[in-house]
């Protein structure tokens, strides 16, 4: 997954992380241009398959050549991470759902009794999927991407892997816990989903996503490269949990 630069290669990658970042902003101010319909949806969905497209249709370069390396790790950690996430929440729901536990509902709420121990039905499925796809798809996709950059970043200072694997486990725990009760507020979702699938983010963060990580760049000491890379992860989680943290405070 994460073979290692040349050195000729390597003077493009701050750029290319940063063009990468670039393309993703602006998907997600573009989707205020958009109707409010299944169509913000896709677009999110969309765009790291657009961003690789239009790198095959560049003519023949060496630049090309990293770019089209960047963008199968990327959609290859985009799609893994929500791989584990939506496989881990869709069984979860449907194995308590099987079990008699009512894993979502507003009346009469979640939890056991309001239906009978059952295998699970094509309506549960289709409803189940059909909602994971709309609200929780797009989620997964943007974390996804944003993990990502953030290694790609990270690798490009030389990181060490046990930096990537403790922030990663933390980092996509915590924002696979946000993204899935706020994706899980439309169906009134149970407590024990939304954790069990934050837990899923963690084992990516923790066994994943250390595996897209190419060290490369930096000479700097090691303990500085650590101290940038922790601080770095820092800002970035600061600022994404932000307004989350602001609202309950």
């Amino acid at each position: 997954m994460a073979g290692a630069y040349t050195a000729g290669e390597s003077r493009y990658a701050p750029w290319i992380v940063l063009g990468g970042v670039g393309w993703l902003v602006a998907t997600c101010l573009s989707l205020c241009l958009v109707p409010r319909s299944f169509i913000q949806p896709s677009l999110l969905v969309a765009c790291p398959w657009i961003a690789t497209l239009a790198v095959i249709c560049l003519p023949r370069s060496t630049l090309k050549a990293e770019l089209l390396r960047f963008s199968r790790r990327w959609l290859a950690c985009s799609s893994l991470y929500t791989l584990f996430t939506m496989a881990g929440l869709l069984i979860l729901l449907l194995g308590c759902s099987a079990v008699g536990y009512l894993p979502y509902s507003d009346r009469p709420g979640p939890g056991w009794g309001n239906v009978p121990a059952h295998f699970p039905r094509l309506e549960e499925v289709r409803f189940f999927a059909g909602w994971a796809a709309v609200f929780f798809l797009p989620l997964c996709v943007l974390w996804g991407s944003m993990f990502f950059f953030l290694v790609e970043w990270s690798g490009w200072f030389g990181a060490p892997r046990w930096v990537i694997r403790i922030s990663g486990v933390v980092l996509c725990g915590v924002l696979t816990l946000l993204a899935t009760d706020g994706a899980g507020w439309i169906i009134a979702i149970a407590a024990f989903p939304v954790y069990g699938t934050a837990f899923a983010g963690a084992l990516f963060g923790g066994l994943v996503l250390p595996r897209f990580l190419s060290p490369r760049g930096s000479t700097i000491p090691t303990w500085q490269r650590t101290a940038v890379v922790c601080f770095g992860h820092l800002v970035v989680s600061a600022l994404i949990t932000f307004p989350f943290w602001r609202q309950h405070l």
